[in-house]
């Protein structure tokens, strides 16, 4: 639960909830409403959903998007011999994630709810509309579009060709120096165990239904 523990970090006042399990510890993939709505207050909230399982994505969103904005729910009295109240409710509910995987893209997955929850991920590729010189070239020479590896090979061989002609060696300034091209940026950092590995992400998200990268 390494993902979990990260995000503990910067929120220490998180809370956790867990699919349901059976009575052998299988995971059932789905959280009851009750469960949630408890644990949401009014006002801003980040959500956080780590998960591989399309289903449990699929019910978790559609939860999030039910309790989103104005809602009525009942107040629970507190003893008998009161009755229960509708109260207003008001939420701003901010999806995140911090691995965005196939179940998340799936068919059972509304994409109008995942915008209307501002649904954030990273993403190591940032997908722009229209086609650039490099798209083009491409099309008229393979007869098809660059997919987005393609796209990735160029940009890392672009950089590469850049590094070696301002450095004496493609090793020099990777730690330092952050760079940028169609769909993809560099920076590199050199872990304990050796070699480098590129940190460098975009924050995509959706809003009014397309997938928009937020502010460098």
């Amino acid at each position: 639960m390494a993902r979990v523990a990260k995000i503990r970090n910067a929120y220490p006042d998180l809370k956790i909830l867990t699919s349901k399990r059976d009575i052998e510890g299988k995971e059932q993939y789905y959280i009851e409403f009750e469960s949630v709505q408890k644990a949401l207050s009014p006002g801003r909230t980040l959500v956080f959903l780590e998960t591989n399982n399309e289903s449990f994505a699929s019910n978790v969103t559609s939860m999030l998007n039910g309790l989103n904005g104005l809602t009525l729910e009942l107040q629970e009295a507190e003893n008998e011999a009161e009755e229960e109240v509708e109260i207003e409710v008001e939420r701003e509910l901010i999806l995140m994630t911090t691995n965005h995987n196939k179940a998340f893209k799936g068919s059972h997955i509304s994409n109008s709810d995942l915008s209307n929850l501002n649904f954030q991920y990273p993403s190591v590729y940032n997908y722009k509309e229209g086609l650039s010189d490099f798209g083009k070239n491409y099309n008229s020479r393979y007869g098809n579009y660059p997919s987005r590896y393609a796209t990735r090979g160029f940009d890392l061989a672009l950089d590469l060709l850049l590094r070696l002609a301002a450095f004496e060696s493609c090793y020099e300034g990777l730690t330092n120096t952050r760079t940028k091209y169609l769909e993809n940026k560099f920076k590199y950092a050199q872990p304990q165990s050796g070699g480098f590995i590129n940190q460098s992400a975009y924050i995509l998200k959706y809003q009014d239904l397309f997938i928009l990268k937020m502010e460098d």
